[in-house]
């Protein structure tokens, strides 16, 4: 039978005390270096996987924590979105209403917006994108007619010039002077001299002097072919080019020019046609309310 190998361990103390040896076989101590690799290696690899697993909870902590911020941001953003979305359906519907009733007083009142949301569920952002953008399309085409109706509502004549009553109205009549069969161009409204004369409209003064018959009168220009003439005053207010509102004083009532009292001749001309001006006197205001600013 073949000797197995052996080899001998010894272990000498430097304090001079005794040697301990000992005796193995060659297989033994093979045997023990290759499971003490083997345990080294373990023992690399487990704290290399604890490593690693530390630096992928800390990247997994750190996404975590932007997935939460980023769906923070989405949920803040669907909100934002759903209230202009809310906000333009509000205002569509009021622009729509005033439209469709028509009434060019309430056209120049503020549109009120509401901030309440309804809950329309999950939607995407780019779905309500989309609809705010087509909704923002049709409420800037309703509110351009909307300012067109205000413009034109500002430039028409409404209500009395003057407080007072009429004397004479629109269409031929006999003239108080000459006797004579003449066609009136607008009407007389007869007041104590001194008495304000208001602007009916927006406007610019287009002239302001004094002739024979008509003495000291005033012509302004409002837009839309309407304009309005002022005659007789005792006294103009204003200068030509200069911007009048509706409501305020251009003059004060007279009886200069041809006259026999203190009256205003007041004309309304539409698309250079002398209209009858009753038809622009009744307004939703009643008295001086019309002269309020």
């Amino acid at each position: 039978m073949r000797k197995r190998k052996s080899i001998t361990l010894l272990f000498i103390p430097h304090d001079g005390g005794r040697t301990v040896g000992f005796k193995l076989p060659v297989i033994s101590l093979i045997g023990g270096v290759v499971l003490g690799f083997i345990v080294v290696l373990f023992a690399l690899i487990s704290t290399t996987k604890i490593v690693d697993y530390h630096f992928l909870k800390k990247d997994l902590t750190y996404y975590q924590k932007k997935a939460d911020a980023f769906k923070a941001k989405y949920d803040k953003d669907i909100g934002t979105l759903k209230i202009t979305l809310a906000q333009l359906r509000q205002t569509e519907s009021e622009l729509k209403n005033l439209v469709n009733i028509g009434s060019r007083e309430k056209i120049i009142k503020s549109v009120s917006i509401q901030n309440d949301v309804e809950n329309t569920g999950s939607i995407e952002i780019r779905e309500i994108e989309k609809e705010i953008e087509r909704r923002l399309n049709s409420v800037e085409e309703l509110k351009g007619y909307l300012r067109e109706q205000k413009s034109i509502y500002l430039s028409t004549p409404i209500g009395h010039p003057v407080k007072g009553y009429i004397t004479s109205g629109f269409g031929w009549r006999i003239h108080p002077i000459t006797k004579k069969k003449r066609f009136h161009a607008g009407i007389d409204i007869a007041a104590p001299s001194g008495t304000p004369i208001h602007c009916t409209a927006d406007g610019i003064v287009s002239y302001e002097g004094k002739t024979k018959y008509n003495g000291n009168f005033i012509v302004i220009e409002h837009g839309y072919g309407f304009s309005t003439v002022y005659a007789h005053n005792t006294k103009n207010l204003v200068k030509t080019k200069q911007r009048v509102k509706r409501g305020d004083i251009i003059a004060y009532l007279g009886s200069t020019g041809r006259t026999t009292g203190p009256h205003l001749h007041y004309e309304v001309w539409r698309d250079r046609k002398k209209v009858n001006p009753s038809s622009y006197l009744s307004s939703h205001w009643s008295g001086g309310d019309v002269w309020k600013k």
